[in-house]
């Protein structure tokens, strides 16, 4: 795919599997997955948007980030949780996670 070295913690990059576009995503915490590059929304690139931890808070003006790493949709601010592909707002909008490995200091995409 691409140098391992070329992928910083805290960015994301599109790349291609076969016919299929994904996003290769190294979050905060230096953890690399990878999603399909398509928002079911209305089918933006996901990898144009942007890569944010996601915040939490049950109480109104009480808010926290979590641990948890989501990319957020350049159309419509849709996001997705980038270890499980799943709309944090609405479990019925996910896109496909897929495994990623380094393998000779080079990102690999597993599907």
């Amino acid at each position: 795919m691409f140098p391992a070295a070329e992928l910083a913690v805290g960015t994301m990059r599109g790349a291609s599997v076969g016919k299929i576009s994904v996003v290769v995503i190294r979050d905060g915490a230096g953890n690399l997955t990878a999603l399909r590059d398509v928002c079911p929304h209305h089918y933006a690139r996901l990898s144009d948007g942007r890569l944010e931890q996601m915040v939490v808070g049950d109480e109104v003006g009480e808010k926290e980030l979590s641990d948890t790493y989501i990319v957020r949709c350049p159309r419509h601010g849709h996001e997705f949780d980038v270890a499980t592909g799943l709309c944090p707002a609405d479990a019925s909008h996910r896109v496909r996670p897929f495994a990623v490995s380094i393998e000779n200091d080079m990102v690999v995409v597993e599907w």
